[in-house]
């Protein structure tokens, strides 16, 4: 099972000038973290991975290619043995390339009004608590020593009680967006991501190309830059951008590519 979304309207009608302006951008970007003396960590997180299907062979192919890690956030409830097997196959020969983690249970809304969650306020905590533990239990078996304890929730949302029941659990840390609320406790990190590259709404092409251009920037800058990825949001042009992201960060020197795991337990 995956979840089925349109493209973005970049993806379907960029800018003739988009990958040029990338290049100019990440430039800008890595003078500024020069400037002010900062070393730069990036990486790369897929959601709603559960086959390879779908998008997610081409998307592990242009990592293993251009040796860079993948954060991938698995949904444990549309993971069966076979499917597990195949998407494990696809980083045999480097499976230091991927770093699984859970992505939910079943990436279900249960909120009856207002922005979806799996693991928001209008459910109990015993049963969060329960998905929780599943979730986790299936991507530990299946994953094994390729998987860390790292939480993603579903549309990057998570209530508070939640947040206080997967410290409890030992979980390591927790990936949403940039400056999301409820602030976690000081036993789980939050290690988010700060571009978004398949699920924003902004209609206009134009806009949208500005609005990626800018986070990556601003993220760069900071010495920090996190990527969020949904491929099956993906057709060719994205992929084709993805690559040429890939492709102008590794021509790059001095730019550490990493995984949740490198960042929390550095």
């Amino acid at each position: 099972m995956s979840v089925s979304h349109p493209v973005m309207a970049l993806w379907n009608a960029p800018p003739a000038n988009f990958v040029t302006r990338l290049g100019q951008t990440i430039d800008v970007g890595l003078s500024q973290a020069k400037e002010a003396g900062r070393e730069i960590n990036i990486f790369f997180r897929d959601d709603d991975v559960s086959t390879p299907k779908d998008g997610f062979a081409r998307l592990a192919s242009i990592f293993l290619r251009h040796h860079v890690p993948l954060c991938a956030a698995v949904v444990p409830a549309w993971l069966d043995e076979s499917s597990g097997i195949e998407l494990k196959a696809l980083f045999a020969d480097s499976p230091e390339l991927c770093f699984w983690h859970q992505h939910g249970w079943r990436h279900v809304n249960h909120q009856q009004a207002g922005k979806k969650s799996e693991f928001g306020s209008d459910r109990s905590l015993a049963a969060k608590s329960a998905d929780i533990m599943k979730g986790q239990e299936i991507i530990q078996r299946v994953f094994g020593e390729r998987a860390g304890l790292f939480f993603t929730p579903p549309w990057n949302r998570v209530d508070e009680e939640t947040l206080e029941t997967l410290s409890d659990h030992g979980y390591c840390a927790v990936s949403r967006s940039q400056n999301a609320k409820p602030l976690p406790p000081l036993s789980l990190p939050d290690v988010p991501v700060n571009v978004d590259l398949h699920t924003r709404k902004t209609p206009n092409a134009k806009d949208a190309a500005i609005e990626i251009l800018h986070e990556i920037e601003t993220g760069l800058a900071s010495g920090y830059l996190g990527i969020m990825l949904h491929h099956h949001r993906m057709n060719s042009v994205a992929f084709d951008f993805l690559d040429a992201i890939l492709d102008q960060l590794t021509s790059r020197h001095s730019l550490c590519f990493v995984t949740l795991a490198d960042i929390i337990l550095a």
